[in-house]
């Protein structure tokens, strides 16, 4: 299946820019959606490009995905020194909001899902949004 990918931009609620990619299947209808969260450091393309990748993949199966750096991370505004859990947290509302309100999204299918403190925060902002589902991914660090 083909695909279209939109380069999209946000404000956070300190109004530093959030930059990502929509990554849909070529058609005109509604589809389910994911937003996909890179965990502590990471960025929207994740490690060796694997959210990349997944997009790639879920286009071929007719959901659509985006992808966000946060604040200080990849292309997005900021300093990482500089983020705090709360600035995460109000980033992962912004993108929730963003996600429940475009238009090619269906009504009842969206999955918000991340990596570490991204899973938590997404968790807790998206919890007044209806038609969501949550995802964690765990990667644990090992020696």
């Amino acid at each position: 299946m083909s695909m279209k990918t939109l380069q999209v931009s946000m404000k956070n609620r300190v109004g530093c820019t959030l930059r990502g990619i929509v990554t849909l299947p070529e058609t005109n209808e509604p589809v389910p959606f994911v937003l996909n969260l890179h965990g502590f450091a990471g960025s929207a393309s994740g490690y060796k490009y694997l959210h990349t990748h997944m997009a790639r993949m879920l286009a071929d199966h007719g959901v659509g995905c985006a992808r966000f750096d946060f604040y200080g991370c990849g292309e997005s505004d900021g300093e990482f020194s500089d983020m705090t859990f709360d600035i995460r947290l109000g980033a992962c509302t912004a993108l929730c909001g963003f996600t429940a309100c475009i238009p090619f999204r269906a009504e009842h299918g969206r999955l918000c899902g991340g990596q570490h403190r991204a899973a938590s925060a997404a968790a807790r902002a998206d919890s007044d949004v209806p038609g969501r589902g949550h995802v964690v991914w765990l990667c644990p660090a090992g020696r």
